[in-house]
């Protein structure tokens, strides 16, 4: 299964992702940071999908990017 993970800065972003997955559980990175893991599916594709809100600013983002990819291992990290 492939593995994406998603930032989004702003709550809105996040629950509109939110909003496309399934079987959402929370997973507490050992430094604090919550994400959500859940499920997307579309024309017989699923993906495995992590999900984080962080706050507006680079050196946040850069430190909480770097984090959920090494957490995640994903195939594709997208950033709203």
């Amino acid at each position: 299964m492939n593995r994406a993970v998603i930032l989004t800065a702003i709550p809105v972003e996040y629950i509109a992702v939110k909003a496309h997955l399934s079987n959402l559980q929370e997973e507490e990175h050992e430094q604090g940071t919550v994400y959500e893991l859940g499920q997307f599916s579309d024309n017989g594709k699923s993906w495995e999908v992590g999900i984080v809100e962080i706050a507006p600013g680079n050196t946040r983002a850069a430190m909480e990017t770097e984090r959920a990819i090494a957490y995640f291992d994903p195939d594709v990290v997208l950033c709203f």
